[in-house]
């Protein structure tokens, strides 16, 4: 039986790797590292956004993180492996360790039947699942193969137009096997010896060379499939999807260009092509439909793949400066010398973690900065993070008030909540209304700096001026990224 393989469908020209290992090199600020949708902080704690949460939203639960991979797959420093899921209805997180496992390679996520997983030693596993969520609890080993660095897959479509998913398994002495998602046979692929890396049907070999398998083979299925070299491409030291970098750090592209939008959507062939704006490329990356580039100098720039053909001197525009490393996904996420993350490209989900879901953000913007809430020296779990707006920070509407002794009424059709205050020597009523943004404080109306807010469906209030009107002191610890109220 054929499974399909809906992550090979997405729509971006270029294919991207789903693994988000740590990086080697030590980060400035608090963040550790990251991954297009979380952070780990130096401390071990883990935060993630996108969906319902719109800026970075800790994982309670989660501790001593050091690696995020796809699939909401974690390791801890002690190297077990760790799954977390939250329910969309209630914002309740389960975490469950992944049986077996020690330390991750790769992660190749199907969105539906099973994720595979390759573990530090080579070991592979599948991992169930249902409901769009994996099911750790009956992970299972594959036997019959070892020692593996990295998974990749993508779509192979005979003559007559059926089409079947092809696993592929980059293994330590650089040899490449294939199999189909039964994975009941593994099978050498030919002349693949001496691979650096693969993405999708390409592979990397030691001696510069790119090769290929085909995406469309003879009704026999392929077993008459031939690697190809692509010609045109040599000394290279890196590819990323359809972008390679040679050793002398220029960048080629050599995949498809594209032109239409849903049903009327055309791709483009193109042969290798040395894209001459730039020089000392770094890295390539693939976010939608753009190509980025990062230079050795920490410039961040990108060019569109839009059109019947890219042509050699396409014009690349500046993103950034100061760039210290990047992770793409159909947006971008990079860090910046200062430590400071940012987001670029598509947000429809809130992807970029800047606290919208506008469509996409055409310049970079500011994820917002993970700060912790600590009420009385025990961490408050949010259901959304803060958000800071013109230096104050707002947190949801049922997030902490209420444990500071708050009675909220929430007018639904006004858009109006009241917070009354529960000592009767001090009367204190707070209404604010969302529609108008009026804040009255007993009755008076007051100026706040920055009126409250929602975003997708999600109140905030000012966290300082309320807890102080509540009675609780409050303290910005800036180097921890963390607000203490103390309250009696």
């Amino acid at each position: 039986m054929k499974k399909s393989f809906t992550a090979l469908l997405a729509a971006s020209v270029l294919s991207l790797q789903l693994a988000f290992p740590a990086s080697a090199t030590a980060i400035q600020g608090s963040i550790l590292d990251f991954s297009p949708t979380s952070l780990i902080k130096k401390d071990g704690s883990y935060w993630a956004w996108s969906g319902k949460q719109a800026v970075p939203t800790q994982i309670h639960g989660l501790t001593d993180v050091k690696e995020a991979f796809a699939a909401q797959l974690v390791v801890k420093e002690d190297d077990t492996v760790w799954h977390w899921q939250r329910d969309g209805a209630t914002n309740r997180v389960t975490i469950e360790q992944v049986p077996d496992a020690a330390g991750l390679a790769s992660v190749l996520h199907y969105w539906e039947d099973e994720a595979l997983i390759a573990d530090a030693s080579g070991a592979v596993f599948a991992v169930p699942v249902s409901r769009n969520a994996l099911v750790p609890s009956k992970t299972r080993k594959i036997e019959g193969i070892g020692d593996v660095t990295e998974i990749v897959a993508y779509q192979e479509a005979t003559t007559d137009y059926e089409r079947e998913s092809v696993l592929l398994f980059l293994k330590k002495d650089g040899s490449v096997v294939r199999s189909t998602p039964e994975l009941e046979r593994f099978t050498p692929v030919p002349g693949w010896s001496g691979m650096l890396d693969i993405e999708r049907n390409a592979g990397l070999k030691r001696d510069g060379t790119v090769w290929t398998l085909p995406e469309e083979v003879p009704e026999t299925g392929h077993k008459d499939a031939k690697p190809a070299q692509v010609r045109g491409l040599s000394n290279i030291a890196k590819i990323s999807g359809s972008a390679a970098i040679d050793k002398s750090g220029r960048l080629w592209f050599w995949g498809k260009t594209v032109t239409g939008q849903s049903d009327g959507v055309v791709y483009y062939e193109q042969s290798p092509v040395m894209l001459s704006a730039l020089q000392g490329v770094r890295e390539a990356y693939a976010a939608d439909r753009r190509l980025v580039a990062l230079t050795d100098d920490g410039k961040l720039y990108e060019t569109s793949v839009e059109g019947v053909k890219l042509a050699p001197n396409a014009k690349f525009n500046l993103l950034a400066a100061g760039v210290e490393k990047v992770e793409a996904s159909r947006h971008l996420i990079f860090q910046l010398k200062d430590g400071s993350l940012w987001g670029w490209g598509f947000n429809k989900n809130a992807e970029l973690g800047y606290g919208d879901y506008e469509m996409s953000h055409e310049l970079p913007v500011p994820v917002q900065k993970p700060i912790a809430v600590i009420l009385n020296d025990e961490a408050v779990e949010l259901t959304n993070g803060v958000v800071t707006r013109a230096s104050q920070a707002f947190v949801p509407l049922r997030s902490v008030f209420e444990k500071l002794g708050a009675k909220l009424d929430w007018d639904d059709a006004g858009k109006i909540v009241t917070l009354t205050g529960a000592n009767p020597a001090k009367p204190l009523r707070i209404t604010i209304n969302y529609k108008t943004g009026i804040t009255q404080l007993n009755g008076a109306t007051v100026q706040l700096q920055t009126p409250p807010f929602s975003v997708s469906g999600t109140s905030y209030l000012p966290l300082r001026f309320i807890s102080e009107q509540l009675g609780a002191q409050v303290d910005w610890n800036q180097a921890a990224e963390k607000i203490d109220i103390s309250y009696e």
